[in-house]
């Protein structure tokens, strides 16, 4: 937020006075993100892209996202998270991993821990 000040000019430098000015912001320095949680939830996502949202975090628990054994499941990630179906919207998408406070970690972070 801030102020902005206008002068309308003539062709010829000279002021114009009492007209109607408008101004859109076409861009900004920053992205305004939305969180929705997990699983995947494709309306509402929508309707936040849809009402200017650009930035989507995804929950990122453990035993959604290792759930193979100790490798990455991507096709899980994608089921569960829907990276693609954001990245279609426009959406650009940060993670934010949430390992340690999941009371229902996966036993090789229990021995982590231990």
């Amino acid at each position: 937020m801030g102020r902005i000040r206008v002068k309308v000019e003539d062709s010829s430098g000279a002021p114009v006075p009492g007209c109607t000015v408008q101004a859109k912001q076409r861009a900004h320095d920053f992205l305004f993100g939305v969180f929705e949680g997990s699983p995947y939830n494709a309306p509402a996502f929508t309707a936040a892209r849809e009402a200017g949202f650009e930035l989507a975090t995804v929950l990122l628990g453990w035993n959604w996202t290792d759930a193979k054994s100790g490798q990455v499941d991507k096709t899980g990630i994608e089921r569960t998270f829907g990276i693609s179906a954001l990245g279609k919207l426009g959406y650009t998408v940060k993670a934010h991993g949430v390992v340690w406070l999941q009371q229902y970690r996966s036993p090789l972070v229990a021995e982590a821990i231990l």
